[in-house]
């Protein structure tokens, strides 16, 4: 088994983004619920809590990528990350290969608007209520990169949206998201996830080890 670990370029100066590279304001996530269902076949609302200390935002600047396919090199980063009523919000910046300069075009456009992010759960909430919904609550998370994506589970999120978030419909599965159950305790719960609908592949949420202060990769 081959076990990779990140690394991050140190360049002697690092130079910043050059005057015409363009900045897109983007909001990346909201604590709007997304439907899920678990290994066992039932389903659950999943929200990422935006209170103080809930993102842990030790890999900024992110790595801006396409449809969550990390096998390829980002096309961009986003950086000035931040947390603004309820929202993780910051701003994208494409880089300068032809793919990168297509995708900010298309931005430009309004063609490409939609955004996902990726991210692991280190503690998370189970509730409960009176009709016997579900929801499941990450407590402490870290996003670990953004997408560009076509079709977002996320109705919130996206580029150039400021807006106050809006309620998501219930009793909405997301087809192709069954992912393993997650029980709530107070051990880190590993997840790999994608919030876009209709994604051919879906994330898995299973158990893991203690929490540490370092990133995990």
């Amino acid at each position: 088994m081959i076990v990779t670990r990140v690394a991050v370029l140190e360049l002697a100066e690092r130079k910043t983004a050059p005057d015409w590279v363009k900045r897109f304001p983007a909001t990346l996530s909201t604590e709007t619920p997304v439907p899920r269902v678990d290994a066992r076949g039932r389903a659950f609302n999943e929200v990422l809590s935006h209170a103080d200390g809930a993102v842990i935002l030790s890999r900024a600047p992110l790595p801006l990528i396409e449809s969550h396919d990390r096998s390829r090199v980002n096309v961009g980063v986003v950086d000035g990350l931040r947390l603004d009523g309820g929202r993780l919000r910051g701003d994208l910046i494409l880089g300068t290969s032809a793919r990168g300069q297509e995708l900010a075009r298309d931005i430009e456009a309004g063609i490409v608007r939609s955004l996902s992010v990726g991210y692991s759960i280190d503690e998370i909430d189970e509730d409960e209520d009176d009709d016997g919904e579900r929801t499941m609550t990450a407590t402490r998370w870290t996003p670990q990169e953004i997408s560009l994506v076509s079709v977002p589970a996320d109705i919130n999120a996206g580029i150039g949206r400021s807006s106050p978030p809006t309620q998501h419909p219930k009793g909405i599965i997301m087809p192709n998201e069954v992912a393993s159950e997650v029980k709530p305790s107070t051990n880190a719960a590993q997840v790999e996830r994608e919030r876009v609908e209709g994604s051919a592949t879906s994330a898995a949420l299973s158990a893991a080890p203690e929490p540490s202060s370092s990133p995990r990769s």
